[in-house]
């Protein structure tokens, strides 16, 4: 959030001809992970730390950014990285310009005539929460002492409280009016919501990540650009594949777009009641929400390895088929062949997300709904999972609401931590001596290339045992 605010902050102060300002920009100061093992559960207080952020935009078109062109993203990528670079988030300036006596005259130039806070995001303030901001005590930023001489000549204080409609952003604007016109804050403020404007409108859309961004795979931004254009949506993140996943993504390509959709799973369920599809909708949006993995795409021609992609904004589609005019055995007989079709009809692994819903309206007031999927979201483990969470968004008066789980990116993230030529000298070594592969059901089943065919034999009890 700050770096969305100190931009728009930034824009508006080049709008009004300050370009390379200096900011004093505040935080809270609890910072727990840069010291392991520091614990301030029972330590109350702010605890506030300052340093300087300097927020000038060097080739930057700021006409351009306030309008909300692509300037704008360059002007939020700048902020975002300059941010970055300050070590320890800026707790050891205070330490340095203060204490230090061999660095505290190398840092007595940076000091700030402009001071910046986001204090976060607040409650409505009602009884049921006690330790939220009193709302007849209006903006937020403490009381001040007259007297006290001003710290800067402008204060910008920022924070978003609840409202009926969501969160409301709230910014306050304070100086000594001896120093600053009204109307110049007030022309300031006006070029910094047009700023803000410009940047959410960029947020909302999303912004390509950068290669630092990226953390699984090593990119180039070329590369990393190649994937956002091939996006169906905001890019997100890029991953490596699982091993599964390669060899799946392998096998599916074998057969060049020929045949049927052999790697396609499809569930079915009938109903004896009518299926709400708005509310279906919004189960498989929320679905999409919490479940990165099921919004990938897969390339192969972008990196020397198949990638997948996480794309946001995106919907699974629900499509309706109303049967329910027919006599029920003719109602049947069509589903059975609407599902099969549905089977066969093969996914644009490029184009997320790789699954579909449909609703069948059956004769006698139930319905028989189908999720059909790519194999390469989901596994035969894992397929309870997810008609477990697509059902319970469905169930939820607020699908969106729900605790989003554990995600498949970590499990990724761990196996790039494992030793790869150690687990490959390891099965070399457990399938020492086969010279063939499994036979599993050779051309006595009559299959066609592609086709899914179920083959079942009763092992003998001795053979069962083993």
């Amino acid at each position: 959030m700050d770096v969305v605010l100190l931009a728009a902050l930034a824009l508006a102060l080049a709008r009004r001809g300050i370009d390379g300002a200096l900011v004093e920009r505040e935080g809270h100061g609890r910072a727990e992970d840069l010291l392991p093992g520091t614990d301030l559960t029972r330590t109350v207080g702010w605890f506030t730390s300052v340093h300087p952020v300097a927020l000038g935009l060097p080739g930057v078109d700021v006409p351009d950014a306030m309008a909300g062109g692509p300037a704008a993203a360059a002007a939020l990528r700048l902020l975002r990285d300059r941010l970055r670079a300050v070590p320890g988030d800026g707790l050891g300036h205070g330490l340095l310009r203060r204490l230090d006596p061999e660095s505290a005259p190398l840092l007595a130039g940076s000091e700030a005539e402009i001071g910046f806070n986001y204090l976060g995001r607040f409650a409505a303030g009602t009884e049921a929460e006690p330790w939220s901001r009193a709302p007849e005590f209006g903006v937020l930023g403490g009381a001040v002492d007259p007297a006290l001489p001003a710290r800067h000549s402008l204060d910008v204080n920022a924070h978003a409280r609840a409202t009926p409609a969501g969160p409301e952003l709230v910014v306050s604007w304070a100086w000594p009016r001896e120093l600053l016109a009204a109307g110049d804050v007030l022309a300031l403020g006006t070029a910094y919501t047009e700023a803000l404007t410009a940047l959410a409108a960029l947020v909302r859309t999303g912004t390509v990540p950068t290669p630092d961004e990226i953390e699984l795979v090593r990119l180039t931004q070329e590369q990393i650009d190649r994937v956002a254009a091939a996006s169906p949506g905001p890019l997100a993140d890029i991953w490596p594949l699982s091993p599964l996943q390669e060899g799946l993504l392998f096998l599916d390509g074998l057969d060049d777009g020929v045949g049927t959709a052999s790697y396609v799973s499809q569930a079915g369920f009938d109903l004896r009641t009518r299926i709400d599809v708005a509310r279906l909708r919004a189960a498989g949006a929320a679905l999409l929400a919490t479940n990165p993995s099921m919004r990938a795409g897969f390339v192969r021609d972008v990196a020397e390895t198949p990638l997948q992609f996480v794309a946001t904004g995106l919907q699974i589609p629900v499509t309706e088929v109303d049967l329910s005019g027919l006599p029920p055995e003719q109602a049947l007989a069509r589903a059975e062949e609407i599902a099969a079709a549905d089977r066969g009809l093969r996914f644009d692994l490029a184009t997320p997300p790789l699954a579909r819903l449909q609703v069948l309206r059956l004769p006698g007031g139930g319905d028989r709904l189908l999720l059909t999927y790519h194999v390469l979201l989901a596994d035969g483990w894992s397929r309870g999972l997810l008609l477990e969470r697509l059902f319970g968004h469905y169930a939820a008066e607020q699908p969106d609401r729900t605790p989003p789980p554990g995600s498949f990116r970590d499990f990724l993230a761990w196996i790039g931590q494992q030793d790869a030529d150690a687990s490959r000298a390891a099965w070399a070594d457990a399938l020492a001596g086969l010279e063939t592969p499994t036979l599993v059901a050779g051309p006595a089943t009559g299959a066609k290339a592609g086709e899914v065919v179920f083959v079942e034999h009763t092992l003998p009890d001795p053979d069962a045992s083993r």
